[in-house]
C-alpha cells in the first residue's frame, strides 16, 4: 500500500510494461524463426507467458523427455484444458529470462519439436 501511495507502483509499471513486451516479442520472433508454421499463438497483450500450439499430432506431456534431453522445460498445456483438449499446447514463459536466453530456450524447444515431428512421421510411415 505504501509503494501504491508514494507512486513507486506508477513509477515502475512502464518499465515492466516495457521489459515484458521486448521478452515477449523476442520470444515470438524465435519462435517464428525456430519453427515457422508449425507452431501458432495469439499474441498477449499481458501477463508472463506465450501459450503455443503445434500440430494436433503432438502430445506436449509426452515431448517433455526430448525437452529435459535438450536442456529445457516447459509446461504441457493440457493441464490447463478441463475438457481433455489441449494435448499439442505448451505454456512457456517470457517474464525472467534474458532475451539471450529465450532465444536459446526456444531453440531448445524448437529442437524437440523438430525431433517429434520426425518421430511422428515415421510413426505415421510405419502404420502404413
Amino acid at each position: 500500500l505504501e509503494a501504491i501511495n508514494r507512486g513507486v507502483l506508477a513509477r515502475q509499471l512502464p518499465l515492466l510494461r516495457q521489459h515484458y513486451q521486448r521478452n515477449r516479442t523476442v520470444m515470438e520472433s524465435a519462435l517464428r524463426a525456430s519453427l515457422g508454421e508449425a507452431a501458432t499463438w495469439v499474441t498477449p497483450r499481458g501477463g508472463f507467458f506465450l501459450w503455443v500450439s503445434l500440430p494436433d499430432a503432438v502430445d506436449t506431456h509426452r515431448m517433455i523427455a526430448r525437452a529435459v534431453a535438450q536442456g529445457v522445460i516447459y509446461v504441457a498445456g493440457g493441464a490447463f484444458f478441463v475438457d481433455g483438449t489441449g494435448a499439442n499446447t505448451l505454456r512457456l514463459s517470457f517474464s525472467l529470462a534474458t532475451p539471450e536466453k529465450i532465444v536459446e530456450g526456444v531453440t531448445r524447444v524448437a529442437a524437440a519439436v523438430k525431433e517429434e515431428l520426425a518421430a511422428l512421421g515415421a510413426a505415421a510411415l510405419v502404420g502404413r
